[in-house]
């Protein structure tokens, strides 16, 4: 690579690949979580992902350039801190908090990447790249905030298995506040 619009047009062939992989970690997601609102959550979002490679697929029709698959290190690594936080033997409610918390984890990723790229396309004259990654952008907010509003819902205990101590130690803060 050795210009710019080189590097933008790598950086969309790794979202593209990014993209094709969350189809899989989305039907995964929606397989193994306990919830029905979360298991919906990803039911939906699994269906705006094909939506976002089709406007992926038409924003390289519309630059003349070749989609080809890039890998993406920043997903790999979210899922394996997913998978690593597994590995240690959480019960189903945690479970299911992990796999929301890596879905918002993504979500950001996603968002940044969007924001980023359609940025520069702006910047290169790409009006039409631009206004199809803006509204991919726009969906990957909103699904965003549906994560976070499905984590805040979430049933966990949160001073279980605390000491005494600690448990006690945040309603003194409060108060001091």
């Amino acid at each position: 690579m050795q210009t710019a619009h080189e590097f933008w047009i790598h950086q969309l062939q790794r979202l593209q690949s990014t993209e094709k992989q969350l189809l899989a970690v989305l039907s995964d997601a929606e397989r193994d979580t306990q919830r029905g609102d979360a298991k919906h959550a990803f039911a939906r979002h699994r269906k705006q992902t094909e939506g976002h490679l089709q406007r992926l697929e038409a924003v390289f029709h519309a630059i003349g350039a070749e989609s080809r698959e890039t890998a993406c290190p920043g997903l790999e690594g979210l899922m394996a801190e997913k998978h690593s936080a597994e590995a240690e033997g959480l019960s189903p409610e945690l479970r299911d908090f992990n796999t929301l918390l890596a879905a918002l984890q993504i979500e950001r990723y996603e968002t940044s990447a969007y924001e980023t790229l359609s940025f520069l396309a702006q910047q290169m004259g790409h009006r039409d790249a631009a206004r199809l990654l803006r509204e991919t952008l726009r969906e990957e907010q909103e699904t965003a905030k549906l994560v976070l509003e499905l984590l805040k819902a979430s049933k966990l205990h949160w001073t279980e298995g605390m000491a005494e101590d600690a448990s006690s130690e945040a309603p003194r803060r409060r108060r001091a506040a």
